[in-house]
């Protein structure tokens, strides 16, 4: 049977959790560009590394090397498709990327039966959806960043989005309230709601994605990921499955540790002299803004294939099914 991971902190992890939340509160009111940084942090870390482990569901769904081949280059091809479309349009990008998460967050992995997409887009709208709403503001701010002219519209549309959301949300709640007035999709969506009260939109965005989403999920993969078989025509098939496998998952893994290494290097030197350059102000403008766009677009290009190929291993990454 398969199992859901579920996380039920404990007493002592909640008030872990809530100090290390009011030193996050101290910290961005000190520094304006935390968010920002945190989000470029976690983003180039965690975030990059749980993308990078798409190898291994490759590998399990595909276990003949000639198909595994064949899907490696279909998903690098369709992530330059959706990069190139990325760099031509920043507010194709953003939209994109919206509707991608919303979809992606709201895996369900087993945890429902009933009404599984109303509480797939209630889940996953959660955390891109919820920064519209109670920062708006602050979005505002950083949008010219990514799409310049367009922010307007982008603005626009997102919190056209974000109020429909927050309908399907109350519609939900008088439809289909036993359905969707469950633990599992209470804490996240108050969690996400907690975050984003007590922070910046980038700051809980990231540490939405970047400590949870991505940390769980490398713990599925890591749980689930079972070592397909491959035939090799001198070996016998424990020496082939052995040797081959250990060849094909250690390099991808070794190399993404490498390039997680390398791109937080960059980050941290690229911090670093814009602290001592500006004496102790972050560097602002253009670097920033194409720094930032960079992620976005890195982030899109990925989330394209990463979610059509979770989603067809959503079955066996579950690791309980739990009904709602």
């Amino acid at each position: 049977m398969l199992q859901h991971i579920s996380f039920k902190p404990s007493i002592g992890k909640i008030a872990v959790g809530l100090l290390a939340l009011a030193s996050l509160v101290v910290v961005e009111h000190m520094f304006k560009q935390a968010g920002l940084w945190l989000f470029l942090g976690l983003s180039l870390s965690t975030g990059f590394f749980h993308g990078a482990l798409d190898i291994l569901m490759l590998q399990r769904e595909f276990p003949q090397l000639r198909r595994l081949i064949g899907m490696l280059l279909l998903y690098l091809l369709s992530a330059v498709a959706v990069a190139t479309l990325c760099v031509l349009s920043g507010k194709l990008m953003v939209m994109l990327l919206l509707g991608m998460s919303v979809w992606h967050f709201g895996e369900p992995y087993g945890r429902w039966a009933n009404a599984v997409v109303v509480k797939r887009l209630i889940v996953g709208g959660a955390p891109v959806m919820l920064p519209a709403l109670v920062s708006a503001h602050e979005l505002n701010n950083i949008l010219p960043l990514v799409v310049g002219g367009d922010a307007a519209w982008v603005s626009m549309a997102w919190q056209t989005l974000a109020w429909a959301w927050l309908g399907l949300c109350g519609l939900s709640l008088v439809v289909l309230r036993q359905d969707v007035l469950r633990q599992q999709v209470l804490n996240e969506v108050g969690a996400v709601l907690v975050l984003n009260l007590a922070l910046s939109p980038m700051a809980a965005f990231a540490l939405y994605f970047g400590l949870f989403h991505a940390v769980e999920h490398m713990q599925r993969v890591e749980l689930n990921a079972a070592k397909p078989a491959f035939k090799h025509p001198f070996l016998s098939d424990s020496q082939s499955n052995h040797r081959i496998w250990g060849r094909i998952t250690f390099m991808p893994l070794l190399l993404t540790c490498v390039a997680t290494a390398a791109l937080l290097f960059g980050l941290v030197y690229y911090l670093w002299l814009g602290l001592n350059e500006h004496s102790g102000q972050v560097v602002q403008g253009v670097d920033q803004s194409v720094l930032l766009s960079a992620v976005l677009i890195g982030l899109t290009a990925v989330t394209f294939p990463h979610l059509i190929l979770v989603s067809r291993c959503a079955g066996w990454l579950a690791i309980k099914s739990v009904k709602a």
